[in-house]
């Protein structure tokens, strides 16, 4: 946020610059074979509306998968954070189970 003094008010500033467009999906996060229940699992997205100023959420979308249904998500206490973010070319969404879990779950995300 900038501070106008022409107008007095805050204003928001957008790293895409004129437009401020959003841009979202879903990207499937596997925490891999049932034997392993990992606490960590990492997909890359590849997009070029990702620039290294923009904010990028993520959330789990608690859709049902072919390895988990809806109440997974919470059993499971899945989080997710975005890292690794490359200037117009990906960033990484890391799935978070801290019991450990296996198979995919879907994530959504937003890029501001």
């Amino acid at each position: 946020m900038k501070f106008n003094p022409t107008t007095g008010k805050l204003e928001t500033s957008s790293p895409q610059g004129g437009g401020g467009s959003t841009v979202s999906g879903q990207a499937n996060v596997n925490f891999g074979a049932v034997s392993q229940e990992d606490s960590y699992a990492k997909v890359t997205v590849l997009t070029a509306s990702v620039l290294t100023a923009s904010i990028v959420s993520v959330t789990p979308s608690g859709v049902a998968t072919v390895d988990h249904d809806t109440d997974d998500y919470n059993v499971e206490n899945i989080s997710g954070y975005v890292s690794n973010i490359v200037n117009g070319v990906s960033f990484d969404i890391i799935g978070v189970a801290p019991n450990g879990s296996w198979g995919q779950y879907k994530f959504n995300y937003i890029i501001n």
